[in-house]
């Protein structure tokens, strides 16, 4: 058999061709949209390039899917680029859509010289029809998932006028008796009207028997269940509908046609209120409450009470709505209730006449009605768009609102509990998807948001914050809109309340929907640098916590972060603050636990420890010399059952710390003889006995102490022991100084042990005649560090205590010798670990609240401050070549990035070791910033 012949491949990988893809590539990465480079159609790949110069020849993309113009355009295009496919109509909607996603917006900026539509109107939404380069945000309607369907089932629209399918090639019909089958999935041609289907039985499927003899049955050859079917089909087909018989109409009886029916009616009447024992001319009694129909149920009472004229049926209505849509919310929907939402805003938009000098705000309905120029009237069908201009137009009233009229209390008080209902049902979802499609509610929102500043306004304000925080994110708000423009003059707000529910609905816009994006424009500088301001400095938690989403949703947003980059507010501050926030209200917790290898035993020190000058110093001021004595060996020695000390050895170390070589200029010094000295060590030792051990010479011991590895102070507390290992003649010790706190030791292990020079607290230099080499020798560490001094002193304070006020947390530097020896002049250490934690709350697992917020700005301002790095230096020319974006500016002009997180690089790595809740998003972070903060 001969081989297969191997198919062309679908792409020329030509330069032309690279060169092309890397510029789509660019320019979807410039759009932020997802570029595929080969998209695949069917069984082969498409070569956009291709594509791209085919579609030009025609004309652009809008030509080619003119269907009026240009018709099965895209069917053509298709049957080039996938030759010989018997579903070339169903695979021509997906080249379109490839062309579609990957070059249109390419298309209409080099071919046609033009900007491209948003992403969000362009590759976000179905490839439908054409005229791209007139489409706007305003014009545009977006595709219903029909079309989409229709397409995709071979219901090509460009192949289609008018949005239908052409019978030619759609509606063909298959012959009777054909056995190839239909080529697409088109739609069954209906039947001809007023004829009867016809089963078509001729054609049906074969018999056993009927196959045998070669031949196809017919009806009078069936037996059976089939002669049956085939005497039905012909008695369906002699049927003929029977003729309609008219219905009799019979005249109804008035007084003006039958006039001799009614003339007896009133004997008859008063015969037959005689026979029920009913004197004649009194009226039958009414049904008595409670019995018989019991009538609507309480939620079509309060709508029809509410649409009332009458003052006391609304007042029934409206005081029971609150009850109901509080308790009940849940079972009183707006979809539900025809024209409840209307009545309600009527009975709220009676507000203006209170407050301005108006009879009160009409609603217009009608087609064609131009309403922008009637101050007092709303746009009912597509909102009001001038509606902050027609208030600003209206003149305030300025009557007091201390006393009012009783009627004018009762109607501000229904206006109120109107307000308040609307409120009440929006909490649920379904009622604010609902009143989000009435364009009305939105002007009744922004009418409450703008009431003036009076005491008796600020109910009405407060629910009209609350609505818009339900109703705002399902809306796409833009700049100029009223709802938005009066949101954003809440944050000038004085009023904490006000401030937290403006900025909830603010952060709230468009989060319904994944094609819009919350741009948060239009913000100035004063209001961005009192949100940040009121962050920092008030405690108000709930407030905290919206000003960091609102941050979120605001930095999100690339135009927002250069206008704060921009503006007088500190990003540098800003970045401190959100780290500072990353430990937010932690909670403590701590974990100490043994290690798992066996209790290490640790010789006890020969000699006890040098006591400090400051510590000598607090020694001698407690009081004669027989508290002073006992002062110091109870922070050089501790009781141990088997320790023991010749007294000469203890003698001499006692002398040796009261050296006057040791002891401060002007502290008084007051030594014992031996004998006093000996027999206070009992005093201060209770388990301490002076001995003698025969021999010769005697021994003179003291049994029941041993000197203490590390210094403690007179509170008991233990010093830091520097653990540099030194040379003593041949050995090598540990320097053994004690120092109170880590700075100190810091210096003393940099100007002692590394020989550099101190040129302030906490810098050194090295001299140009220094021998000084670059390792570690902390305990058993011996590590080389870097070429410089300061990466080794760097990692010197690795191995010292973690002392930082900040965090209020202290790690102990030394083990701490338990009381318990062996019997062989070692004392046993048990290995002990305390690990400390900062965790702050988490919601079920994730965390949540004002750390989380805090993060996710920080997230933002990361990813965005590169782009303003970037943009600032090309404008300056500092853009060389190969040079990573995120390196440092030359000179003064430094970047943003190395400005706001180089200087909280210490902080964020504390928040990663200590917050469990927030270490895996801080570990993000970390992984973001470093390019940009030269870490």
């Amino acid at each position: 058999m001969a081989p297969l012949k191997q198919r062309d491949p679908s792409i020329e990988h030509t330069t032309e061709y690279e060169e092309f893809i890397e510029k789509l590539a660019a320019w979807h990465e410039e759009r932020g949209t997802i570029f595929e480079r080969e998209p695949k159609v069917g069984p082969r790949h498409i070569d956009l390039l291709k594509l791209y110069k085919r579609v030009t020849e025609e004309g652009g993309y809008d030509a080619v899917s003119d269907t009026k113009g240009n018709k099965l355009a895209w069917r053509r295009l298709a049957a080039e680029f996938l030759p010989s496919n018997a579903n070339i109509t169903q695979l021509a909607f997906m080249v379109k859509s490839a062309y579609y996603k990957n070059v249109a917006s390419y298309e209409i900026k080099h071919f046609h010289g033009k900007e491209p539509p948003p992403k969000e109107i362009l590759e976000d939404v179905t490839a439908k029809g054409g005229d791209l380069l007139n489409r706007t945000l305003e014009n545009y309607v977006r595709p219903s998932n029909r079309e989409a369907d229709n397409l995709m089932n071979g219901n090509d629209s460009d192949d289609s006028e008018d949005g239908k399918t052409p019978r030619d090639d759609h509606m063909d019909i298959d012959d009777p008796g054909s056995t190839s089958g239909r080529v697409t999935r088109a739609l069954r041609n209906a039947p001809p009207q007023r004829v009867l289907f016809n089963s078509e039985m001729s054609v049906g499927r074969q018999t056993r028997h009927s196959a045998n003899h070669g031949k196809s049955s017919t009806p009078d050859e069936f037996s059976g269940h089939h002669q049956a079917n085939g005497t039905y089909a012909a008695k369906l087909l002699k049927y003929e509908p029977q003729p309609i018989i008219p219905s009799k109409v019979q005249p109804v009886q008035t007084p003006q046609n039958a006039p001799d029916s009614f003339k007896n009616m009133a004997s008859r009447v008063a015969a037959l209120k005689a026979a029920r024992g009913l004197k004649a001319g009194i009226a039958s009694r009414p049904m008595a409450p409670g019995t018989g129909f019991t009538g609507p149920n309480i939620y079509m009472r309060l709508l029809m009470s509410l649409k009332s004229p009458l003052h006391e049926e609304k007042e029934y209505a409206l005081h029971h709505l609150v009850k109901v849509s509080h308790e009940r919310g849940d079972k009183y929907k707006f979809a539900e209730f025809p024209s409840l939402a209307e009545a309600l805003m009527e009975v709220v938009l009676a507000v203006g006449r209170f407050y301005y000098d108006m009879a009160g705000w009409q609603v217009c309905y009608a087609v064609g009605r131009d309403v922008s120029e009637e101050v007092d009237v709303l746009d009912g069908r597509t909102g009001t768009s001038n509606l902050l201009e027609k208030i600003r137009a209206l003149a305030e009233k300025r009557e007091s609102d201390e006393l009012l009229p009783t009627e004018d209390s009762k109607t501000l008080n229904q206006i109120c509990e109107a307000a308040l209902t609307l409120r009440n049902m929006l909490m649920l979802e379904e009622n604010a998807r609902y009143l989000a499609k009435l364009p009305l509610v939105k002007d009744v929102v922004v009418i409450c948001l703008n009431l003036p500043l009076r005491p008796s306004a600020m109910e009405i304000r407060y629910y009209g914050l609350e609505m818009a925080e339900q109703l705002t994110r399902y809306y796409v708000l833009e700049t100029r809109d009223p709802l938005y423009v009066s949101l954003i003059g809440f944050i000038k707000s004085r009023d904490r309340g006000s401030i937290t529910t403006a900025l909830r609905a603010l952060s709230n816009i468009a989060n319904e929907y994944d094609f819009a994006i919350n741009k948060m424009e239009g913000i100035s500088n004063d209001t961005l640098a009192k949100v940040v301001q009121m962050a920092s400095l008030l405690s108000d938690e709930s407030l905290k916590l919206a000003i960091m989403d609102w941050l979120f949703v605001y930095t999100a947003y690339y135009p927002n972060v250069e206008t704060l980059a921009e503006s007088d507010l500190s990003l540098v501050d800003l970045v401190k603050f959100l780290v500072d926030s990353l430990v937010y209200n932690p909670r403590l917790e701590e974990k100490v636990y043994q290690a798992k290898s066996s209790p290490k035993v640790v010789p006890v020190p020969e000699d006890p420890p040098l006591v400090p000058p400051d510590l000598l110093e607090e020694i001698c001021a407690t009081g004669d010399e027989r508290e002073q004595s006992s002062a110091w060996m109870k922070t050089c020695f501790v009781e141990d059952p088997f320790g023991e000390i010749t007294q000469i050895k203890l003698w001499q170390a006692y002398q040796q710390a009261f050296n006057s070589d040791h002891v401060p200029p002007g502290v008084q010094q007051r030594h014992m003889n031996a004998k006093d000295f000996i027999t206070n060590v009992s005093n201060t030792f209770p388990g301490a006995t002076a001995q003698v051990l025969a021999g010769p010479p005697p021994k003179y011991t003291i049994k029941g102490i041993s000197p203490r590895e590390t210094l403690v102070d007179l509170k008991g507390r233990p010093y830091l022991r520097c653990l540099w290992s030194v040379q003593d003649g041949y050995k090598v010790r540990a320097c053994g100084q004690h120092f109170q706190k880590q700075l100190p030791l810091w210096q003393h292990v940099a100007r002692d042990h590394l020989g550099l020079r101190q040129i302030s607290e906490t810098s050194f230099t090295r001299d140009e005649n220094s021998q000084a080499r670059n390792t570690c020798f902390w305990s058993s560490c011996n590590k080389r560090i870097g070429t410089g001094p300061g990466e080794l002193l760097n990692h010197i304070e690795t191995h010292l205590p973690d002392s930082s006020p900040k965090w209020q947390t202290h790690i102990s530097h030394n083990l701490s010798d338990s009381s318990s020896t062996n019997g062989t002049g070692a004392a046993t250490f048990t290995l002990t670990k305390k690990l400390v934690w900062w965790n702050t709350p988490l919601d079920d697992s994730p965390a949540a609240g004002i750390s989380t917020a805090a993060i996710l700005v920080l997230f933002n301002l990361a990813r965005q401050l590169p782009r303003v790095d970037r943009a600032t230096r090309q404008s300056l020319g500092l853009t060389p070549a190969g040079q990573d974006v995120d390196m440092k500016f030359v000179g003064k002009n430094e970047s943003l990035m190395h400005k706001c997180f180089a200087g909280v690089r210490d902080e964020i790595f504390w928040v990663a070791a200590h917050n469990r809740s927030l270490h895996v998003q801080v570990a993000e972070l970390v992984a973001l910033v470093p390019t940009g903060g030269g870490w």
